[in-house]
């Protein structure tokens, strides 16, 4: 419909008009300073409105604006949490580059491995490159203690495992005398109950 490298006039009508895209073509063009100087707060201007109407760039690329300034242009206390409301927003609809985005955003921001590797994977599908090369540098799942002691009890090593897990740190009970030690083995019974066994 439009191309970015047309002037900013020729998309103000459209866009006071309403049309999405070309609310988003106008933020493009001003967040990239082409054919006009650089104006991040016209950018975030139009970008909030074509966004306000569910397209889907505009929410990507004002997120990208939240969270590469996280208050400075945006002014807004809560520009990180804003920015991964409009990732999720798009990458719901399936856009690419927001799914990498809230990726990044759950494996650098919270350390929460699997939503990350959820939303790299769903980007990967659509033939995301940077989503393939880091799905590709993820290290694995890191696992469960209820996974680790049901694969330690399938090689007949469950009792060392809880024994060692339990008694950790307490130098009254190692495997010399955990046999003997009612506490060890009480503790291995409640360290592997609370955790869902």
């Amino acid at each position: 419909m439009f191309t970015n490298a047309e002037k900013p006039h020729q998309y103000q009508q459209a866009a006071q008009q309403g049309q999405s895209q070309a609310q988003y073509q106008l933020g493009l063009i001003y967040k990239q300073g082409k054919a006009v100087p650089q104006d991040d707060a016209l950018a975030i201007h139009w970008f909030r409105r074509a966004a306000e109407q569910g397209q889907a760039d505009a929410q990507n690329q004002l997120g990208l604006l939240y969270k590469r300034d996280a208050g400075s242009v945006v002014q807004d206390a809560h520009a990180d949490a804003l920015a991964v409301n409009l990732f999720m927003s798009a990458a719901e609809q399936g856009h690419a580059d927001a799914q990498y985005n809230l990726g990044l955003f759950y494996k650098v921001d919270r350390g929460e491995y699997a939503k990350a590797k959820y939303w790299f994977n769903k980007a990967a599908e659509q033939g995301h490159l940077l989503a393939q090369k880091t799905l590709k540098l993820m290290p694995p799942m890191p696992m469960s203690s209820r996974r680790l002691f049901l694969m330690l009890s399938s090689i007949g090593l469950a009792g060392s495992f809880l024994t060692l897990s339990a008694c950790s740190g307490n130098k009254d009970c190692d495997s010399r005398n955990s046999k003997d030690n009612k506490d060890c083995d009480s503790a291995s019974h409640w360290w592997f109950r609370g955790r869902g066994g």
